[in-house]
């Protein structure tokens, strides 16, 4: 159920579950748990709710759902994406075992995920229990699916050797698509459990056969800690990174046509120039390469003769562009007119008269 925390207006989870002699066992237990393991990568529980007939538990909220969810949609994983998340799941299980507790219920549907499926949260500590190295525990829980054979035996066992062996099941899922050990009934699955009887997809890289080899030792002493799993070869593999093209704007400024600024971008004139006390080295210039035109001291052409120079270089290079395009090979429509092309073979001796016309004021 969703909800929304007052304090920090966030969005919440909230577990409730009737209140009955068993359910009551595993609720105060998984609060213990809860508020003793303090990880990023467990769940953080916020809240207690408890009365007479119901029991609530406010944590956090995870958006992207559980780990089935997004095998059952994505059918599986490849090694690259699953090699993070699998990475923080150990972080999370190497932290409840040096807390000396044994989760007993690893598996994809308790296995939470944020919304980009980044970070994985371990949820689910009402079958957990604590473990003493001297001591064993012997009761059978869990999922049968990714439970050890040690459970199926009726075996006793310390604790985190089980939660190796889920962890390899979990792997093997996360990669394939599917569980290791499967049977049309109860005994055909414990038969395969028991004598390690699985096969290992073509598309698995040596290494990660290997780690689900290790964890799937059938004798759980011999199986590796959580630690050892962490210095595994397939858990520290690099891989590598990929560098999408970054986009970056044009390095270039946009300059306006008749800009007075050194950097402009087009022709300078005797305008462009500066002012003030350098007037006498531009005169010096100008007597220099010849241009009686322009002395020193002299002033600047008014406004209004500068846009009528202006106007008459447009009107020149529009005719210029006109006879041009009369001079190309006939086409069915001209470029810059409406009208049909002038043939090649009209004189064009009036059309050059026509604009000289034009260019008169």
């Amino acid at each position: 159920m969703l909800g929304a925390y007052f304090l920090t207006n966030t969005k919440v989870a909230i577990k409730k579950s009737k209140k009955t002699r068993s359910s009551l066992v595993r609720f105060r237990k998984e609060v213990q748990f809860l508020r003793a393991l303090q990880h990023p990568n467990i769940l953080k529980l916020m809240r207690v709710f408890e009365d007479e007939k119901s029991m609530c538990l406010v944590t956090e909220y995870a958006g992207g759902r559980d780990l089935g969810r997004l095998l059952r949609k994505q059918e599986r994983l490849s090694e690259r994406d699953a090699r993070p998340l699998f990475r923080q799941l150990l972080a999370a299980v190497q932290h409840c075992h040096k807390n000396h507790v044994v989760h007993r219920d690893l598996k994809p549907a308790n296995i939470l995920l944020d919304e980009k499926h980044e970070k994985i949260i371990l949820a689910d500590f009402s079958l957990a229990e604590t473990f003493t190295e001297e001591g064993y525990l012997k009761r059978f829980c869990g999922t049968p699916a990714f439970s050890a054979p040690e459970m199926f035996l009726r075996q006793k066992y310390v604790g985190p050797e089980v939660d190796v062996w889920s962890l390899g099941v979990v792997i093997y899922n996360m990669v394939a698509g599917t569980v290791p050990f499967f049977g049309d009934n109860w005994e055909e699955m414990k038969k395969n459990i028991t004598g390690g009887i699985y096969e290992t997809p073509e598309f698995f890289s040596d290494e990660l056969r290997e780690l689900v080899r290790k964890c799937l030792t059938l004798d759980g002493k011999l199986r590796p800690t959580v630690t050892e799993l962490m210095e595994d070869a397939w858990v520290q593999m690099e891989d590598p990174v990929i560098i999408s093209p970054v986009r970056t704007k044009p390095h270039y400024k946009t300059v306006k046509l008749y800009d007075s600024s050194p950097s402009a971008c087009y022709y300078p004139t005797l305008e462009s120039e500066p002012r003030g006390d350098k007037a006498e080295q531009r005169g010096d210039k100008a007597e220099q390469r010849g241009d009686s035109s322009v002395q020193a001291g002299e002033t600047k052409t008014p406004p209004s003769e500068e846009g009528q120079r202006r106007k008459g270089l447009a009107r020149r290079l529009r005719n210029f562009l006109l006879r041009m395009c009369c001079i190309l090979p006939p086409r069915k429509t001209c470029f810059r007119r409406s009208n049909k092309v002038v043939p090649v073979q009209e004189d064009l001796a009036e059309a050059a008269r026509n604009g000289e016309q034009d260019d008169r004021p």
